[in-house]
């Protein structure tokens, strides 16, 4: 049974031509394991010393990275089992971030064809740089993909249970267009690490400069952890908007943090589903752009009414939602029924990988009393929701996948997908939520952070039937918050 404080709902809308849980990343090789699926975290690749390029297949996608090789006698440099992140000149001059390669390294990261092994054998003493500019080439099924690189696709390709896996990405994701910068969160020139998010530049298809918006959920102490935290502190911008959390001792943290800034209201409340418009009408900002505070009466099933409560959504720039461990997505949703942001920024459950629909629902709670939402207390629970279930929810409230990292993912309102779509290169909507989460996801490090020992998430991706891993997860679910994980 599950605990008290807790509802939570599983859902998996998967087709029934495609049943069974989706491997998160195969071993891509032409050999497999004789038990079974293996979810391990090196993509399959190719050096294409002619073309000076990395070609990957990460999933049912292929993309290429930009390289060179150069040759480096430093025993040191070449007994890095790691790769080593720094920046570097693309072939037009622009600097980039760059990641270094020994061929140990390179080896540990890839699953790499028999040439390219045989390459980093030969030449022990040469280190690949891989410049972070992917493109996407095309769909490992598509044979002018491969006929575009003059080369025949891989053995892999062939592998019945790589097809499976690979057909199954392609047919469940929700969105169609491969996005092979979707985990690059802000610039070079804010971070040489592309997964810390830079909200102004994440803005900037806006003209937005200097004047922000945004509602914050869970604001805590507003500290380096929250995703707005650099606005506060960037010489030239204004904020306005609300910083809300239940904790008051972090809250007069996050009144010094915001000092400058007296257009943002601080407060303490317990967030729940239905208790954002009495926290509006408390603030005096109720009713939109200016607009008296009480909406029309909805007229069931009318399309006017629709139109008309738009014009009645408090629109702001940012809506951000900080705390993931709880009922996030029911408060989330209740909020988007009165307020309209540009961007949305929200955690995600990592360890529910699509296409599993997965959510903590609201069970009643009045207070955070006996929720423990440290981070020790956080891994014993299995809140949140996960990519696919946000992916369904904001979509129906007109809102599109754009970026994520690693637990965060970064939405737009579908108004605005023509604006992004011209100022980011290789971006068109809807961006496909599986190559996103392949790109970003943290199962490539076996991130502390997931709700589940790794062998639980394998155990569910790895079953063969659908009725099966459904009542796995669920056990796991159980298991977890009774603390016997």
């Amino acid at each position: 049974m599950l605990a008290r404080a807790f509802a939570m709902t599983t859902h998996a809308r998967l087709s029934s031509c495609w049943q069974g849980l989706l491997l998160l990343l195969w071993r891509a090789q032409c050999s497999w394991d004789a038990d079974g699926f293996e979810a391990i975290v090196t993509p399959f690749a190719r050096i294409d010393l002619e073309r000076q390029e990395l070609i990957e297949i990460l999933g049912h996608a292929i993309t290429s990275r930009p390289m060179y090789v150069i040759q480096d006698d430093s025993d040191a440099d070449l007994a890095r089992r790691k790769p080593q992140l720094k920046t570097c000149r693309d072939q037009q001059g622009i600097m980039q971030r760059c990641v270094a390669h020994s061929p140990q390294s390179l080896k540990l990261s890839y699953s790499l064809d028999t040439e390219s092994l045989q390459l980093l054998t030969e030449n022990p003493q040469i280190r690949i740089v891989l410049i972070d500019a992917p493109a996407f080439l095309g769909q490992v099924f598509d044979s002018s993909a491969w006929a575009e690189l003059e080369v025949t696709s891989p053995e892999l390709v062939n592998d019945p249970k790589f097809r499976m896996f690979a057909e199954r990405a392609s047919n469940l994701r929700q969105g169609r267009h491969v996005y092979p910068r979707c985990s690059e969160l802000c610039s070079l020139d804010f971070s040489i690490h592309k997964q810390q998010p830079d909200v102004l530049w994440l803005l900037s298809p806006l003209g937005i400069k200097q004047e922000v918006s945004f509602i914050d959920l869970g604001c805590r102490d507003f500290d380096q952890m929250d995703p707005l935290f650099p606005l506060a502190t960037k010489d030239g911008v204004s904020l306005t908007g609300l910083c809300v959390d239940s904790n008051a001792s972090e809250l007069d943290a996050a009144r010094r943090h915001l000092q400058a800034h007296p257009g943002v209201r601080v407060l303490a409340s317990f967030l729940k589903p239905g208790s954002f418009p009495a926290l509006l009408q408390e603030t005096g900002l109720e009713g939109g752009e200016g607009l008296p505070g009480k909406q029309p009466r909805p007229l069931s099933g009318s399309e006017e009414w629709l139109v008309e409560r738009r014009r009645w959504l408090w629109k702001v720039d940012v809506l951000s939602i900080g705390w993931g461990d709880t009922y996030m997505a029911d408060v989330l949703e209740d909020v988007l029924l009165h307020v309209q942001p540009s961007l949305i920024v929200a955690r995600f459950a990592l360890s529910f990988p699509p296409p599993f629909q997965y959510a903590q629902h609201y069970a009643g709670e009045s207070s955070y009393y006996g929720l423990d939402l440290g981070v020790a207390a956080a891994r014993a629970m299995a809140g949140g929701a996960s990519l696919s279930y946000l992916v369904h929810m904001l979509g129906d409230k007109g809102f599109l996948l754009f970026k994520m990292s690693d637990y965060r993912s970064v939405w737009i309102h579908e108004s605005l997908a023509p604006i992004y779509s011209a100022a980011f290169e290789d971006l068109a909507f809807p961006v496909d939520e599986w190559s996103c989460y392949l790109q970003a996801s943290p199962f490539f490090t076996g991130d502390a952070r997931l709700k589940f020992p790794m062998a639980f998430s394998r155990e569910w991706l790895l079953s063969g039937d659908l009725h099966s891993a459904l009542q796995h997860v669920w056990r796991n679910v159980s298991s977890l918050t009774q603390g016997g994980a």
